[in-house]
Parts: C-alpha cells; sequence; structure tokens
C-alpha cells in the first residue's frame, strides 16, 4: 500500500481514535516483509492511537529491525512460534529457521528489558497434533524469556 493513501487512511480515523482499542498493523502476512512498517507504526503512534500491534513469525527480525521497532514505540509484538523444538516448529512453519527466529526473539526481549522500552511481547502458541506434547515445557520457557527480570 502506497505511504499517502496508508496516512490517509489513519488520518481518516483520528476524530475516533479514542473509541478504537486497538490497531494492529499486520493481516493475512508477514509484516516484516513492509519496508515500511517501522514508519507507519511511528505514524499510527504519533498520531495518538492505542495498543498498536503486529504479530511476526520473527524469521526476519534481525538487529536492525529490532532496534527500529523498539523505537518506534510500538505497544504490543506477537511472536508466532509452534513449538518448543526446532523439528516441531519447522514442520509447522515451513521454510522457517527455528534457531535463527528464537535467537531474534530473545535478543529483542533483551533489548527491551535493558532499554526500558515498554513494547509488551506475547507468544502465540496454535496447539495441534504435531505440537501438543510439547505446550508445558514451551509455556515454562516462555514464561521465564517475558519476565522483565
Amino acid at each position: 500500500m502506497p505511504e499517502k493513501m496508508f496516512e490517509g487512511i489513519i488520518d481518516s480515523l483520528e476524530p475516533y481514535k479514542q473509541k478504537i482499542e486497538k490497531v494492529d498493523l499486520f493481516g493475512l502476512g508477514e509484516p516484516l516483509l513492509d519496508k515500511f512498517i517501522f514508519d507507519r507504526i511511528k505514524y499510527v503512534k504519533k498520531s495518538g492511537f492505542r495498543n498498536v500491534a503486529i504479530s511476526t513469525n520473527a524469521d526476519l527480525l534481525d538487529e536492525d529491525k529490532q532496534d527500529l521497532l523498539l523505537s518506534s514505540e510500538i505497544d504490543t509484538v506477537i511472536f508466532s512460534i509452534d513449538g518448543i523444538e526446532a523439528g516441531t516448529h519447522e514442520s509447522i512453519r515451513i521454510g522457517l529457521d527455528y534457531n535463527n527466529l528464537l535467537k531474534n526473539c530473545l535478543s529483542v526481549i533483551k533489548k527491551r528489558n535493558a532499554g526500558n522500552y515498554k513494547t509488551r511481547f506475547v507468544v502465540r502458541f496454535i496447539r495441534q497434533e504435531q505440537n501438543i506434547d510439547e505446550w508445558d515445557r514451551y509455556k515454562e520457557f516462555w514464561e521465564k524469556q517475558l519476565s522483565f527480570d
């Protein structure tokens, strides 16, 4: 979507921003593929909207994008990770490198904590036949990682 069109949509919604509880800047696809995503987040935040969020598989969330994401002042980032074992996750999310996305997630959480950013991270696990036996270990692992300790 062209930047001017995006800004026009946000501008048209600005009079209603107090009634809008959340702005999700994702749909069907990976938002980090959008070369303007960080500018879009900043524009929505600058316009005064609350609870701006994206959902990502974190595969593309390299060091530079981590810094851009945190500095955008995004409120919530949802990580879509469907296993605690690389083989399980990769069998569900074909073509993704579990170890890479895990490294990216842990790195951005650490940066958030060190920089006192307010960004909230949520890890989403879609229970299914391939991963149902991993839920308890998954939950325990991510609860530790997501704390501010």
